[in-house]
């Protein structure tokens, strides 16, 4: 079984404060022999390490930006089976939205796999004091 461990910093900056998130996971692919033949792709999401201890709503988040990708079939690996682990995410509570998880770990996800980064309308809502995502 192949495992990758990576690291992604998502910044984001477009006005007096910004968004930084550091997420450190790891991808293994399983030997093809594991998967059935005929079925679906399976790629299974899990927390470790410190990721584990997050509050159930950044867990969300980072599940939501994950299943944008998984849902939509982006990552293939040769109908093997893939389990990938978010082991740490870093953040400033005070420069922080729990919905840039959504996005950071979409951005990890890309990286991981080799992906062509996706566009993605990152705003700053001066009214509201908070970033806004055009993305899914």
């Amino acid at each position: 079984m192949e495992m990758r461990r990576t690291t992604y910093v998502y910044r984001l900056l477009k006005s007096s404060w910004g968004i930084r998130i550091v997420i450190t996971g790891a991808v293994s692919i399983g030997d093809r022999d594991l998967k059935p033949a005929g079925r679906e792709q399976s790629i299974n999401l899990s927390f470790g390490d410190t990721a584990s201890s997050l509050p159930e709503s950044h867990l969300g988040e980072i599940r939501r930006g994950f299943n944008v990708v998984a849902n939509n079939n982006v990552v293939h690996v040769e109908n093997r089976p893939v389990s990938v682990v978010i082991e740490e995410v870093l953040f400033n509570e005070t420069d922080f939205q729990a919905d840039g998880l959504a996005v950071a770990v979409f951005r990890w996800v890309e990286e991981a796999f080799g992906l062509s980064p996706r566009r993605i309308l990152e705003t700053f809502d001066r009214d509201a004091n908070r970033y806004c995502f055009d993305w899914i």
